[in-house]
């Protein structure tokens, strides 16, 4: 298993329920539609999460708007809905290939 690009529901409950994320950055996050300073902090060096957190505690009221778009995002990207249209998908390709 790769876990620098594992992603598990966490991630998704995190941004939910309109916390603010901070994400050890992962290749291909812009997939998931994460972006730093827009929906979440992402970081690169354990110095630089400490940074991000301290800022947040701080500037609580500011990044607020991040957290907001963080939930948002998941409110309408990562519903359980939207992965059974992606697993409905799957199942369909293994089908044809039987």
């Amino acid at each position: 298993m790769d876990y620098e690009c594992y992603t598990s529901d966490r991630l998704f409950r995190i941004l939910g329920c309109g916390a603010l994320l901070l994400v050890k950055s992962f290749p291909d996050m812009s997939v998931l539609g994460l972006r730093h300073g827009e929906n979440c902090l992402a970081w690169e060096t354990p110095e630089e999460a400490v940074t991000l957190a301290k800022d947040a505690l701080a500037n609580h009221d500011t990044l607020d708007g991040i957290a907001q778009a963080g939930a948002k995002l998941a409110r309408e990207h990562h519903t359980w809905q939207v992965r059974m249209h992606e697993l409905a998908a799957y199942v369909d390709a293994v089908r044809r290939t039987r």
